[in-house]
């Protein structure tokens, strides 16, 4: 990895595609499954002379907010971050996301715009910033997603979102609140 003054580096190579699946895990967390919900404005697909009797399929026309933390800390590999690009890749073919780096503190927030290519902080590790109260309702998500290995300090009390935490390869559940999944590195 190439580093800055700035505290950014770039991110070499790629890993891929992501290996979780997003749609299944978050169902639970964001409502939804495909995004259609029940509307009698809507013609039933088979009883289309019934409507505004039996309700028909509408879409939603909006996604999910997910807030995809990143942990740019020194603890993490160049590899790991490539899974974590991939998987965030994934999630944005479905979701609305937010992504959030931060080591000790959050160096930068931003919506996902295609593949991460550099990364901000490389610093110690602190996994509290984004979890704030504060912070979690001025970005208006659903659910947050954090990557990490699980190495810092976790709030001791449950955010007001839903939280996953996608571990690296070797990482440990930082706290006893939400859902812990490993990312592979067989891809």
């Amino acid at each position: 990895m190439d580093t800055t003054r700035s505290g950014r580096e770039e991110l070499e190579g790629y890993a891929g595609n992501g290996t979780v699946r997003w749609q299944v895990l978050l169902h639970r967390f964001t409502g939804e499954a495909v995004g259609k919900h029940e509307s009698y404005g809507r013609p039933p697909r088979r009883l289309p002379q019934l409507v505004g009797i039996v309700p028909g399929s509408a879409q939603d026309p909006t996604k999910p907010v997910v807030l995809g933390v990143i942990d740019t800390s020194g603890s993490l590999s160049n590899r790991d971050l490539q899974l974590i690009a991939a998987e965030l890749e994934k999630l944005a073919g479905l979701y609305k996301v937010i992504v959030v780096q931060c080591d000790a503190r959050i160096r930068d927030v931003s919506p996902h715009r295609g593949r991460i290519k550099q990364i901000c902080g490389r610093g110690s590790t602190d996994l509290r910033p984004p979890l704030t109260r504060r912070f979690l309702q001025r970005h208006r998500a659903d659910v947050v997603v954090y990557f990490t290995d699980g190495f810092g300090p976790a709030p001791k009390r449950r955010p007001v979102r839903p939280v996953i935490w996608c571990l690296a390869a070797g990482g440990q559940r930082p706290a006893p609140y939400g859902r812990a999944v490993w990312m592979h590195h067989g891809i």
